[in-house]
């Protein structure tokens, strides 16, 4: 066996090979894509945020942008896994920049789940152009 440790400081992104295919079906990945925009899409609407239908992400400007990123999460630098079960932590999502508006192209970054949900948390409440 040949192990080169040399390419990490951090044994979490340490992993060993045991001969399965470690790619994921392209197929498989594009539905997983589709249906994360179809619930965005759900909730964009339940929220009245309004946009142009060719500004929204698409499952092209996704797959452009894992690919454009090396799958690795823009936020931590860590790679996605997209082999595991979806909603866990390190599951891609589709994060709005400004969570005044909806899933748009000029709004969005591709990052895990799990650091979404911890920059929601640190994001100061933006106010509207009327309220300042």
């Amino acid at each position: 066996m040949y192990v080169a440790l040399s390419r990490t400081n951090d044994i979490k992104q340490l992993y060993i090979y045991n001969g399965t295919d470690l790619r994921i079906n392209e197929k498989q990945l594009k539905q997983r894509i589709k249906l994360k925009i179809i619930s965005h899409k759900r909730a964009d609407a339940d929220k009245s945020r309004y946009y142009k239908p060719e500004d929204y992400i698409d499952v092209q400007w996704v797959r452009d942008n894992l690919d454009y990123t090396s799958l690795v999460c823009p936020h931590c630098n860590e790679d996605y896994s997209l082999l595991s079960r979806e909603n866990t932590r390190l599951d891609f999502s589709i994060d709005r920049v400004d969570e005044r508006y909806a899933h748009i192209k000029s709004n969005c970054v591709v990052g895990h789940r799990h650091c979404n949900n911890e920059r929601k948390k640190l994001r100061p409440i933006s106010k509207g152009k009327d309220e300042e």
